[in-house]
């Protein structure tokens, strides 16, 4: 049947009316910081949709669209077999593919959108149907990466075995992270698909991490040795092997420089992702209301929630036909270096260059080489709040003109 886009959003067979212009989100999962929940948008929150259901050999997954990513690889770890997903544990399905759902394995894998077999979606007038590569093949295009044209309400997505990997971790003082992010940049993107990575960057120091899957402590070190990351004074850096996909997912929440026994990283990864929804953001003067939810692993600890912070956010993709020249490189490490401690700067700067052709509706997935994300803190001292306001909005009247 034909679908058309209402003025909500939503994705309806039948004609809509049209007289109502409310923002609508599908619950705060999008963001590993809750910042998909914003203030005037009605919230339809789906996180108690949430059950994981494998299939008998684990190769597909049918999975309700409020659970969160670490519930979905802790529950799938016995089987040896996980999604192709992000690192941040609170983060929610639903949303999280509604945006292409990029991660750590997406250079040689692709975005998880592309590991979608089918979507039951709610549509504007009520319908639930069921959505694939054969039915309705129009939205099915649409909602993996294409934003909110109906409410996901389940997922089946094929599983992928991630193969024992290599992990680098690199550190750099002030003084060398201009050096560092060029370096990085001029190099990251351009390595063997396999090897993923980003580059934190803060106002007094950087750091570097990188996945590099399926290889050995010799083939990273050759790729890190080509960078000319090594020979930024001040660097330091550990390379080790033979890295469970635990150990591995543990490096992005920034609890290890280096993989342990595989006993000690399910520990630590369990602690981590083992979550619950989240509760909504509280209201100042109201009541937080919470549910009184179990982990998705009843029997093992649960994971600590994330700490809320005020911020101002921007992200940016960097495309391949526009890179990021030394100057533009210069302007964030100086201008970023300036701020003080309190706004609590931070950017990453995640390497794409995806190498598998797109399947869905994410628009930047062939031609983007990184994704940038920046924040600063905000303040009760009106002065500081100030400066990091000002901060970004010299950002982005810097950066737009030049990157598009």
């Amino acid at each position: 049947m034909p679908f058309r886009r209402t003025k909500l959003g939503l994705w309806s067979d039948v004609e809509q009316p049209m007289d109502t212009e409310s923002p609508l989100d599908q619950a705060p999962t999008s963001d590993f910081e809750n910042w998909s929940a914003l203030t005037g948008t009605l919230v339809v929150d789906v996180s108690h949709i949430n059950y994981v259901k494998p299939s008998t050999n684990a190769t597909t997954v049918t999975v309700g669209a409020g659970a969160r990513l670490g519930a979905i690889y802790s529950q799938l770890t016995p089987t040896g077999r996980t999604i192709n997903g992000g690192i941040c544990p609170t983060v929610g399905l639903g949303g999280y593919l509604g945006v292409g759902g990029y991660n750590m394995q997406m250079r040689y894998l692709g975005m998880a959108i592309d590991h979608i077999a089918s979507v039951r979606v709610v549509l504007a007038d009520g319908s639930l149907v069921t959505v694939s590569s054969t039915a309705h093949p129009d939205l099915f295009y649409a909602i993996r990466g294409g934003g909110l044209y109906g409410f996901i309400v389940e997922v089946t997505m094929n599983t992928v075995l991630v193969p024992r990997s290599a992990m680098v971790w690199m550190n750099f003082t002030q003084d060398g992270t201009g050096e560092a992010t060029q370096k990085y940049l001029d190099w990251a993107s351009k390595q063997d698909p396999h090897f993923n990575s980003q580059l934190n960057l803060h106002s007094d120091y950087a750091d570097v991490l990188g996945w590099y899957a399926g290889k050995t402590v010799r083939e990273l070190t050759d790729i890190v040795q080509s960078s000319g990351l090594m020979d930024v004074p001040g660097a330091r850096f550990k390379i080790t092997g033979n890295c469970s996909t635990e150990n591995s997912r543990n490096f992005w929440l920034y609890t290890q420089t280096e993989c342990t026994d595989d006993a000690t990283a399910h520990a630590n990864f369990i602690k981590l992702h083992n979550v619950v929804p989240d509760a909504l953001a509280p209201i100042p003067g109201v009541q937080n209301f919470a549910f009184g939810d179990v982990p998705a692993l009843p029997d093992q600890p649960r994971a600590t929630p994330w700490p809320r912070a005020a911020l101002i956010n921007k992200t940016y993709f960097i495309r391949k036909s526009k890179p990021l020249t030394p100057a533009m490189v210069k302007y964030i490490t100086e201008r970023s270096g300036a701020l003080p401690a309190e706004l609590d700067f931070w950017v990453e700067m995640t390497s794409f260059n995806i190498s598998v052709p797109a399947t869905g509706a994410f628009p930047w997935q062939n031609e983007a080489e990184y994704l940038f994300r920046f924040e600063v803190r905000r303040s009760d001292d009106p002065k500081l709040d100030a400066m990091g306001q000002r901060f970004m909005d010299d950002l982005d009247a810097y950066l737009v003109p030049r990157i598009g």
